[in-house]
């Protein structure tokens, strides 16, 4: 089969295990380093037998009645994430099987290519169980929480607790929490008059500046004066190379006998009239 040499050309850098395989048998005429290093067995040992006596593993799954399909119909076939025993035991494959044509158009062989992805899945299954854990806390923690995706602020997620806190929307709190133009309530100091500069929101100094910022008091304040008093933790989120990826916002109920009553001007402490409308549903990110 000439077409070999044009494949060798390609697949002996290749970093992906790469099989040529010829006939009804599918007898190994070529396999790639990165093929030989999976390979129990010596790979030079396997050339010019059957595929199902030189690669035993390659039976497993019907594989190698894929490998007929191929061969036979000329269509190619990929997969992702494909649990193959080629290796060592666990591995995952993305496979790609080409049938290879002669000069005359005639179908003679199957190229075979397999890209291990078995790190990249773990990695995909960490990030989705991590993930679910994030959703239950947001869902279910009795705390405001809130989260940033970047500096610029322009996604959030917020935690059910936190509306119903809150008595806002999500785009509502987001214009609160991290922009100048507050929508319709009010952040004020912990005398309740003094409103806060955005710079001094801890949220936004997580974001901005790296700073973590621990059990600081605020009054939140809505449009009809109802207001009530909150404590706040936040910090950065920081990426593998130790840059500013996001930030985190946590409010809860002061717990302070000592913290004297809001001025008279302000109304009772308590909830806003407005009630939060949660829907259930996969996790919402609120662009600003």
């Amino acid at each position: 089969m000439p077409e070999i040499e044009a494949i060798r050309a390609f697949a002996e850098t290749s970093p992906a295990a790469v099989a040529v395989l010829a006939g009804p048998s599918h007898r190994v005429l070529y396999l790639n380093p990165a093929f030989g290093a999976i390979c129990v067995e010596d790979p030079e040992s396997l050339l010019c037998r059957p595929a199902a006596e030189a690669i035993p593993e390659l039976a497993v799954g019907g594989f190698l009645a894929t490998l007929d399909r191929v061969r036979t119909s000329g269509q190619p076939y990929r997969a992702t994430a494909r649990s193959l025993p080629v290796g060592r035991p666990g591995r995952v494959f993305d496979a790609e099987v080409s049938a290879i044509r002669g000069r005359d158009g005639t179908l003679c062989g199957v190229l075979v290519q397999l890209r291990d992805v078995t790190e990249a899945e773990a990695r995909l299954h960490r990030a989705e169980a991590a993930a679910a854990v994030l959703d239950a806390v947001f869902e279910h923690a009795p705390v405001g929480l809130a989260v940033a995706a970047e500096p610029e602020s322009r996604s959030i997620r917020v935690s059910r607790h936190g509306l119903g806190m809150a008595g806002r929307e999500p785009a509502e709190l987001l214009a609160g929490l991290v922009s100048h133009r507050p929508a319709g309530w009010g952040i004020f100091h912990r005398d309740g008059e003094t409103p806060a500069r955005p710079e001094e929101l801890p949220l936004v100094r997580a974001l901005h500046q790296g700073e973590a910022v621990s059990r600081q008091h605020w009054v939140l304040r809505g449009e009809d004066g109802t207001a009530r008093r909150v404590q706040c933790t936040a910090a950065p989120v920081r990426d593998g190379a130790g840059r500013i990826a996001g930030g985190l916002l946590a409010w809860g109920e002061p717990w302070d006998p000592g913290e004297r009553p809001l001025p008279p001007s302000t109304p009772a402490i308590g909830p806003w009239s407005k009630p939060a409308r949660w829907r259930s549903g996969p996790r919402r990110r609120m662009a600003a």
